[in-house]
């Protein structure tokens, strides 16, 4: 029994084996191999990326526009189809065909442009200033004054490379060989590049004919239609750091010229108590010694002299004409009514009685950021041409912090009804001529550069107290709103309302 129980037990070990080995696969010859010739690569395109955002293609956001904002416009008495433009960060743009088109002309040049002048006698005369003169913290520095001798076909660098930004540029309409620029300076650092400059050699060569001191530039710039010879000029003190800006000081003021430049002297009779801030001039066409200034200060807006200057009275104190007079400052007269201003604001307001009731044009169209109205009198028709920022331009108003030397001042988001706290230091250390205070604290140089505080930047108010059809009788007796300071971040409405 044994015998035959071995001999089943290796004989169904052998079957299991047999079946085994016929389920297994068979083997087959591997194939012989062979190469294939490489595909042809597919064509790359310019949007195609590669590594980790591979696949991705990108596409134009904008700005539509991408001059940005307009600060400066220049046209051709007498033909009214040739308008020059300068933008903040775009160049030089010009127009022949009244506005439907324009083409860049000044792309190989400084991007920010602060004026632009066309001379009266030779419409082939062209003077460009470039750096924007209105010292926001993002501004872009300017590198000296810019000519050309064929309508903008071609430009030629004319000196003032250290005058940072320019405000104005004014040429005599008997002699396009005499220039006259106004220089704000360098806005991050005193220089001594700042001030009232005079060519009359055609730009070979410059002299300083107006200088306070290393920190007051030239804010504006005006000359007597009809009497080449007489200058006025505001000039401003001021500084801006990357944390805030310091605007106003013993420095600003107004002064007053007879002779081309040769002598100046300070104008103070009737101007509102010190310390002052930026101050923008306009001389009527019609009549050459009414005389417009928007001056900041603590009493302040909206002034005007009869006799060229010697002699101011207020006109009104609304805010209305001047809501960020360290940005704006935008004045200008009708060159066919003497009585008819314009102002570039938040809004284009207008006064037709010579200042003592405003309108706004329209609300839809805001005119400037900058200080970029200018009337032109190239039609005579006593219309403006108002320039309206670029497309995409609406960022948001980023200043950090702005500090004037009548006070501080923080705003709630309600501008209607905000509390505000003042402080005078700032007026007490200016006041007495004393060069700009080191700010201390957390946003102090020192503070940030060790990184050991850094404060998150804080949005600068647009919004303003908008009265229309004020009469100085009906205000009188009421203080002006606190100048616009240290804000905090403002609704986005306000923005996307223009």
């Amino acid at each position: 029994m044994k015998i035959v129980r071995t001999v089943l037990a290796v004989a169904s070990l052998a079957f299991a084996a047999t079946a085994a080995a016929a389920e297994a696969p068979k083997k087959t010859a591997a194939p012989e191999k062979t190469t294939a010739a490489p595909a042809p690569a597919a064509p790359k395109t310019d949007e195609e990326t590669t590594g980790p955002q591979r696949g991705f293609k990108f596409r134009n956001l904008g700005p539509a526009a991408g001059g940005g904002r307009i600060t400066a416009i220049a046209g051709i008495p007498g033909n009214p189809n040739v308008i020059y433009i300068g933008s903040a960060s775009g160049g030089v743009w010009k127009t022949t065909d009244g506005g439907v088109s324009f083409k860049p002309i000044f792309d190989k040049y400084p991007p920010s442009i602060g004026a632009v002048a066309v001379a009266p006698s030779n419409p082939n005369l062209v003077w460009v200033g470039t750096g924007e003169a209105n010292p926001r913290n993002n501004v872009i520095d300017g590198h000296g004054v810019y000519f050309s001798s064929d309508a903008g076909a071609s430009w030629r660098a004319m000196g003032l490379a250290d005058a940072g930004q320019i405000s104005r540029i004014l040429i005599d309409p008997g002699d396009p060989n005499t220039v006259y620029v106004a220089a704000l300076g360098n806005v991050w650092k005193p220089n001594a590049e700042r001030g009232v400059f005079r060519t009359t050699d055609g730009g070979a060569t410059w002299k300083k004919i107006l200088s306070v001191d290393a920190d007051t530039g030239a804010s504006d710039l005006a000359m007597q239609p009809g009497n080449s010879r007489v200058l006025i000029a505001g000039m401003w003190q001021f500084r801006r750091f990357p944390w805030e800006f310091v605007g106003g000081g013993p420095g600003s003021g107004l002064w007053k010229s007879t002779d081309g430049g040769a002598t100046w002297k300070r104008l103070e009779k009737d101007m509102p108590e010190g310390p002052l801030g930026r101050i923008s001039l306009a001389i009527a066409p019609t009549n050459g010694n009414h005389v417009y200034a928007l001056i900041h200060a603590r009493k302040g807006i909206l002034f005007e002299s009869k006799d060229l200057g010697e002699k101011w009275e207020k006109l009104s104190d609304t805010r209305l004409v001047n809501v960020r007079p360290w940005y704006f400052s935008v004045i200008a007269v009708s060159p066919a009514d003497e009585n008819k201003i314009y102002f570039g604001s938040f809004s284009l307001v207008t006064s037709i009685d010579g200042g003592k009731t405003f309108q706004t044009n329209n609300r839809k169209i805001h005119p400037t950021r900058t200080g970029s109205f200018r009337a032109t009198t190239a039609s005579r028709s006593g219309r403006p041409t108002a320039a309206r920022p670029g497309g995409a331009s609406k960022t948001c108003l980023s200043a950090s912090s702005t500090r004037w030397p009548w006070g501080r001042t923080r705003r709630t988001r309600s501008a209607a009804a905000s509390r505000t706290t003042t402080d005078g230091a700032a007026l007490r250390t200016l006041s007495r001529g004393a060069a700009f205070p080191t700010p201390t604290g957390p946003s102090s140089p020192a503070a940030m550069a060790s990184g050991s505080s850094l404060r998150r930047p804080i949005r600068a108010s647009s919004t303003a107290t908008r009265r229309t059809g004020t009469s100085p009788a009906s205000t009188a007796g009421r203080s002006s709103p606190a100048t616009s300071g240290r804000i905090s971040r403002e609704r986005e409405t306000r923005l996307r309302r223009t």
